[in-house]
């Protein structure tokens, strides 16, 4: 390499490693699209969601939100089965039978697919067969999606401890206990791992060590996973409130008042956080105040995360659709709906919105 060329590369490297610079990209594909759990995806036309492309019925209620790689869809059920699927047709390629619900989205990365269940197991199987690999026992149940980067597996347990195993054995490497279950799923930004707890604190770990960074304290638990953009990381409460705090100090910025409890992890565009609540809104938030850009009432509950793609913003309710609104005002687009809730978070990859049902079925839509 030339030595300006050099230089640049150095250059660059240093920028990216400053807050706000870049998202960081995990070791493969994950929940929420990248490590800071943006839910930002690749811009495409919004979808019309009058008729599903193919619809694809599972065993029983669709738990998790899916996860696309290449041509293949992996998702899980209630009833412990996990899927691979074709992403053309929604045709079964394999499934593997957990000891549990399946409670996380997947996580892949060098054909290794993770996912965790009621049970407490954290699985690593081959991502072609659906073989097992691996599995790792927690104390309790694994609802937090697990996050890889530079070969470890993160995640937390409703036993209260937040897990570092190696990606390719599922050796722990460290363990931190939190204080208080964990169903939030980590976001991970510049050497540090993010996660709340059901006591209500928002933690902020060492990625290597796991020694403590900060903590800050919410009134109510965090079931949201946080999200990562500009310096600051973003996240709702069972409190109703939903918080930005500074990703280095865990300083507030600033703090919304929802008008219900807040489930829904926010997706983050455009000068915009997007979240759901429990009375039946979705709001757009400015990234930089926290002033209130718009409200959308729909017809339920949304635990929903959203998804945003382009200036279309997807989500699911449990009213039984799906949902795009757009991104600038939240005027509604388009609606689909499906035979059941949709608690899941919806997945937009090449133009096509991928969502579940509490019934059961996988929607492919375009």
């Amino acid at each position: 390499m030339r030595k300006d060329g050099l230089f640049t590369a150095l250059l660059l490297s240093f920028f990216l490693l400053l807050p706000g610079c870049s998202r960081q990209d995990s070791d493969g594909t994950m929940y929420r699209g990248d490590l800071q759990r943006t839910g930002h995806y690749a811009k495409a036309p919004t979808a019309k969601l009058e008729k599903p492309v193919w619809q694809s019925k599972l065993d029983s209620a669709v738990s998790v939100s899916p996860l696309i790689s290449n041509d293949v869809i992996y998702s899980g059920t209630r009833g412990g089965i996990f899927y691979a699927l074709e992403r053309a047709s929604g045709a079964a390629r394999w499934q593997f039978r957990a000891g549990g619900a399946i409670s996380s989205a997947a996580a892949l990365t060098a054909g290794t697919v993770y996912f965790g269940d009621r049970s407490g197991q954290l699985y690593a199987l081959d991502s072609r067969t659906g073989k097992e690999q691996w599995r790792f026992a927690a104390g309790k149940e694994i609802a937090s999606s697990p996050a890889i980067y530079n070969n470890l597996v993160l995640f937390g347990s409703r036993d209260g401890s937040f897990y570092a195993l190696h990606a390719g054995t599922g050796q722990l490497k460290w363990r931190v206990d939190a204080g208080a279950g964990i169903v939030s799923s980590p976001a991970v930004f510049n050497g540090v791992v993010y996660f709340g707890t059901l006591k209500g604190e928002l933690v902020a770990l060492d990625l290597w060590s796991g020694h403590p960074r900060w903590r800050f304290k919410a009134r109510r638990e965090i079931v949201a996973s946080p999200s990562i953009s500009d310096g600051v990381v973003y996240f709702g409460s069972r409190d109703r409130f939903f918080y930005a705090l500074d990703v280095r100090s865990g300083a507030l910025r600033w703090r919304f008042r929802a008008g219900n409890e807040i489930r829904s992890s926010a997706a983050i565009a455009g000068g915009r956080v997007v979240f759901g609540a429990d009375d039946n809104r979705v709001y757009a938030l400015d990234s930089l105040t926290g002033a209130l850009l718009w409200k959308t009432r729909v017809g339920g509950m949304i635990d929903s995360s959203p998804a945003v793609s382009g200036q279309s913003v997807y989500f699911g309710s449990r009213d039984r659709s799906l949902y795009a609104v757009a991104l600038g005002d939240g005027e509604e687009l388009a609606r689909y709906r499906t035979d059941g809730w949709v608690r899941t978070s919806p997945v937009v990859a090449g133009g096509t919105v991928y969502v579940g049902s509490d019934a059961g079925n996988l929607y492919s839509f375009r």
